[in-house]
């Protein structure tokens, strides 16, 4: 199964992409984002 990527160096730790996700899939730790299987690469967690 495929996750979205996202780039550690531009990842601010704002939140917003957990937020945004309908899935809930992402989820931010004390070692930054991690998205897991309920990811449905649908985008909606990197859209503006």
């Amino acid at each position: 199964m495929q996750f979205l990527k996202f780039d550690s160096e531009l990842c601010t730790l704002c939140g917003v992409c957990t937020d945004k996700c309908p899935f809930g899939a992402i989820s931010m730790g004390e070692k930054g984002i991690t998205v897991n299987e309920n990811c449905r690469m649908c985008g909606i967690c990197v859209r503006e």
